[in-house]
């Protein structure tokens, strides 16, 4: 993978149950995020990174997929809070309810009201 080039011994210093771990300069290269977007997510519980011995972010395959889920979405115009309610459930009715309030809003934008 691409994303191993990327790391250096130094940076790779935690490793949790055999899945690999990237830090946050890593993730913002294969995510295209800023480390600001990136804490942004973190903060508001959409992503959550393991941390290293030295509390440094250590982001798994999982984590990179699901900010990248987050980035796909906000370009297709999705509110974050909608996003959030989608990746941070496991329940579809949930999901069907963010989908059709992120509709609804995208229809009152295209009405102009």
């Amino acid at each position: 993978m691409i994303a191993r080039e990327l790391i250096n011994s130094r940076e790779m210093s935690v490793m949790a149950d055999a899945e690999h771990i990237y830090p946050i300069g890593v993730v913002q290269k294969l995510t295209a995020l800023s480390c600001r977007q990136i804490r942004y997510y973190e903060e508001r519980g959409m992503v959550s990174p393991a941390r290293s011995k030295g509390n440094r972010r250590m982001f798994s395959q999982k984590d990179i997929e699901r900010l990248m889920e987050i980035r796909d979405k906000l370009n297709e115009g999705w509110l974050l809070q909608a996003i959030k309610d989608v990746i941070c459930s496991n329940r579809r009715d949930t999901s069907n309810r963010a989908y059709r309030l992120n509709e609804e809003h995208r229809e009152f934008e295209r009405s102009g009201a």
